[in-house]
């Protein structure tokens, strides 16, 4: 307070408090990282990552059979999609006006002779199934929970300490 003055005093004081708080978050976010892919995806639901593996397998080999023109038709996605929606790939049943719009929307990127390039393709479908399946919600949902217990044990940590 003698060197910096009152004002100065405070400015200290706060730069230590978000120091803490700053370093406090990160520990809580690699903490509940952890525990969800390492713990929770790895031993207490193992399912989970076979069932996602399985999937992207899918999802993989449908692209690279686009791949081999370098430009995709329409009717491709639709069956893909299809294709994802009989192997229960998402969440809630898809149906097929969903599918029709996805379709639409990608037309609008399409060329003339009504093909997509195959680079578009992959971006947009693999926003959208990562965005829309079962699976990352659930992850979503462990995470979230051990983000809140860890955030809940550091809290009680710092009041008793």
């Amino acid at each position: 307070q003698h060197v910096l003055g009152a004002g100065g005093a405070f400015i200290l004081l706060l730069q230590l408090f978000m120091a803490i708080t700053s370093t406090g978050s990160a520990e809580i976010i690699a903490v509940s990282s952890i525990l969800t892919y390492d713990v929770y995806y790895e031993y207490i639901n193992p399912e989970l990552k076979q069932r996602r593996l399985a999937m992207r397998s899918v999802f993989d080999s449908t692209v690279k059979e686009f791949e081999e023109d370098g430009h995709v038709p329409i009717e491709s996605v639709q069956q893909f999609m299809d294709r994802l929606a009989d192997n229960r790939f998402f969440e809630n049943e898809v149906s097929h006006q969903e599918v029709a719009h996805l379709a639409t929307a990608i037309n609008s990127y399409t060329k003339p002779d009504r093909r997509i390039a195959t680079a578009d393709l992959y971006q947009s479908v693999n926003r959208a199934v990562a965005s829309n399946n079962i699976e990352g919600l659930i992850l979503l949902r462990v995470s979230k929970f051990f983000t809140g217990v860890f955030a809940l044990f550091m809290g009680f940590l710092a009041v008793f300490l």
